[in-house]
């Protein structure tokens, strides 16, 4: 696709319209028309559609989404939300806030329905889930995906008394993600109307297990989760609990224990630094070789003074050389033992 910069674009947002861009054909007559593609992109249903000419870079600003189906690249997906990226494994991890539509196999909601799928190329084929999923994409060196795999996904039922739609165990409705490299771990927060209360989960990568780490009160959800990392050797989990009773419950808001509609801004820590732990080894290390190394010569400097004869009779010059060379390697012994406490 084209590139633009935003002088560009600003000065022909409230100037060019649709009909400028794109020119549209019968979407139900299915006889190939030359210049036409049929595309199916953002809740449009099946549409015939063909840039007209000189307007490619204006349909990569204003209509991206479309354009790129033109293009052939898939545009299937619903409720994209978060994304985080663990560079050493050159992983991505994306938050789906539900599998449904065009991200179903000719289906919609589980049923039978070709109204997502019709003019696309049907890329994407996973079994249909309000509760969502968190996928895994792989990414090669060039940084582009080479392949994609679901990590968590929610599971539908009937729940807490038939009040919640997902299962307490697992994912609601992800809507971020972000990654702690320190500890090879994922940050999974909620926005959902499928369980009462929307949690914050930590997915680990080893054991392949979740854990949930906070909830948030009714009508409210969890954002923004963020790791950061060593703050003056500390590391700090940052999250928002945004608009408590605002979404639903707001009855709630005035209940005793409640904390009212306000949102809240807050961290869970401090965890020390996996760093400033790996610098601390480090400098033990050094330390205790410096303390080797410079106690070897304060022996050596100690063992000479202890064997220089003494100097002409009545002359100090060989005391006092000898007490120099004493403290001199006093001094280079403890030189050593400060470091090593730093």
């Amino acid at each position: 696709m084209a590139e633009l910069t935003d002088a560009e674009v600003k000065a022909q947002v409230k100037v060019l319209k649709f009909q400028d861009i794109l020119e549209t054909a019968d979407p139900v007559n299915l006889a190939c028309l030359s210049g036409f593609t049929s595309v199916n992109a953002g809740g449009n249903g099946l549409e015939r559609l063909k840039v007209k000419t000189g307007q490619e870079k204006w349909a990569a600003a204003f209509e991206k989404r479309r354009y790129a189906g033109m293009l052939g690249c898939a545009t299937e997906f619903r409720r994209w939300e978060g994304v985080a990226f663990d560079p050493k494994s050159m992983t991505a991890f994306a938050a789906i806030s539900e599998v449904t539509y065009g991200m179903e196999d000719i289906m919609k909601k589980g049923n039978a329905s070709t109204s997502y799928d019709a003019g696309s190329s049907n890329d994407i084929k996973v079994k249909f889930s309000t509760c969502g999923c968190v996928m895994k994409l792989s990414v090669g060196t060039d940084y582009s995906i080479t392949g994609m795999s679901a990590l968590a996904c929610g599971t539908r039922g009937s729940y807490n008394g038939g009040t919640d739609t997902c299962a307490p165990t697992g994912i609601a409705s992800p809507d971020n993600a972000a990654f702690i490299p320190d500890f090879d771990q994922l940050v999974i927060g909620e926005d959902t109307s499928q369980r009462q209360n929307d949690v914050l989960w930590i997915y680990d990568m080893a054991s392949q297990t979740m854990t949930r780490i906070a909830s948030t009160p009714y009508g409210s959800e969890t954002t923004s989760p963020y790791w950061r990392k060593n703050i003056g050797g500390f590391s700090y989990l940052s999250f928002i609990v945004q608009h408590p009773c605002g979404t639903s419950d707001e009855n709630m808001a005035t209940a005793a224990g409640s904390s009212g509609t306000d949102g809240w801004v807050g961290y869970v820590g401090p965890f020390k630094a996996e760093v400033a732990a790996t610098a601390i080894k480090a400098t033990s290390e050094m330390a205790a070789t410096t303390i080797k190394a410079k106690s070897e010569v304060a022996a050596a400097s100690i063992s000479a003074i202890s064997t220089t004869k003494a100097g002409p009779q009545g002359g100090n010059s060989s005391s006092t050389s000898n007490m120099q060379a004493s403290f001199l390697a006093l001094a280079v012994l403890f030189s050593a033992v400060a470091f090593s406490s730093v």
